[in-house]
Formats: structure tokens, sequence, C-alpha cells
């Protein structure tokens, strides 16, 4: 990891940083949304740092708590009605500029994997189109909120399609963690999300942007049913 340029390290920590202030500023920066928010990101840097992450010989292994907080919170959002009322501070327009975060995501993986820290099956250049999301969000962006073209068909579209280009890459990344449940990519194993600042890709920009796709969905999905009702009572 001494070896990795600081550029790297520098536009990941910006990533990560300008992705907590766009998730934030989607919520209308709640004081419950920041709580929570704040929280995780910095637990996950604070555990990071003492190095937990890297014993993954027991099982479950260690690594799966990068995952789990963030996962649970996000279940929580939508399956629990006091914290789904959350919901309707969204501002969607920058819960879409967070999928923009996917092409410095995407360049800082290329380099990770030029250092031999994670396998080049997580990059552009292996398995991993998630690039496609974030150049495709500059261009959706653009036509929604720019122009005023909004096509609920193309966003949900664009938005599952997402979702499906995001479960790759996890699954990828996964699967190549040094651990007793590791299946691929073993001669150049996923080091470096196990070490701060990219225990940040797994613990909080990953989920964040599965929420975006989720929470865009779902408004998405209750605009068609408004509009269905609102039809039906004519």
């Amino acid at each position: 990891m001494n070896t990795i340029p600081e550029y790297v390290f520098i536009t990941f920590i910006a990533t990560a940083c300008l992705c907590f202030f766009l998730l934030l500023r989607s919520f209308q920066f709640h004081k419950q949304a920041f709580t929570f928010l704040l929280a995780l990101f910095i637990t996950q840097g604070v555990v990071a740092f003492d190095n937990f992450y890297l014993d993954n010989n027991t099982f479950p292994p260690h690594f799966i708590f990068l995952y789990i907080p963030s996962l649970l919170l996000i279940i929580s959002v939508f399956a629990i009605p006091a914290f789904r009322t959350i919901l309707s501070f969204l501002d969607y327009k920058y819960l879409l500029l967070i999928h923009v975060l996917r092409i410095p995501v995407e360049f800082v993986l290329w380099k990770l994997s030029q250092e031999n820290v994670i396998p080049i099956s997580m990059t552009f250049k292996g398995t991993n189109f998630d690039l496609f999301s974030g150049i495709s969000a500059i261009a959706i962006y653009y036509w929604v909120y720019v122009r005023k073209q909004e096509s609920k068909t193309l966003l949900l579209a664009w938005n599952i399609a997402g979702i499906i280009l995001l479960l790759n890459a996890f699954t990828a990344g996964i699967l190549s963690i040094p651990s007793t449940i590791q299946k691929i990519n073993f001669e150049h194993p996923n080091l470096a999300v196990l070490y701060f600042p990219f225990v940040w890709l797994p613990s909080f920009i990953l989920p964040a942007i599965l929420f975006a796709h989720l929470a865009y969905i779902r408004n998405l999905m209750l605009e068609r049913s408004s509009s269905l009702l609102s039809t039906f009572n004519k």
C-alpha cells in the first residue's frame, strides 16, 4: 500500500467526502440523516485504522462488517415507518449526481489494479462496467434536470441497469477479498478495501449508490401509482 501514489489517496478521499456531502444534500441536511451518515462514515474509518478488517481467517470474516451496517441502515429506511419518513425530504437531483462519482471511483480502481492491490477484473479493463453508469448519469442529469425532458420509463430502466452493474462489481469485489470465502483472483486479491481510506468504497460509497438507485425507483413507482390512481378516479 505504501507504493500507491499520493494523488490516488487524495482523489479517493475527495470522492468519499463529496459522496457524503451529496447524500446529505439529497436529504436537505436533515439532522437525523446527518447523525447516521456521519456515525457510519467516521466509525468505518476508525475501525480500519485499528486493522480490524485485516483478520479474515475467521467465520464469518471481519470484512463483512464493511457491508452489514450500511445495508441494515438502507433496509431500515425503507422498511421501518419511523425511518421511512426521512424519504420525504429527498431531493432527487442530488441522488442522481451521486452516480457521477462512479467515474473517479473507476479511475482509483484502475490505479489500484496497477499496484496489484486489487484484481484487474474489478476495473473497466476487466468485468466491471460501472463506468458506464457514471458517464451516462451526466447525460441523464442534463436531460432530466437541465432540458426538463423527464421520461419515467427511461429513468426506471437506467436505475435498474445501474443496480445490475453495481451488483456485478460488488460480487467480483467481495469474492476477491482474501478470506475464508474467497473464490476468485487468488493471484491478485482485493486487498485495498481492507485499508483506510479505501474501506469507504464498500462501506459507504457503494451503499450510497445503491440507496440512490432504490430511492429513485421507489419515487418513480409512487409517481406512476399516483398517476394511475388519478386517471382511474377521473
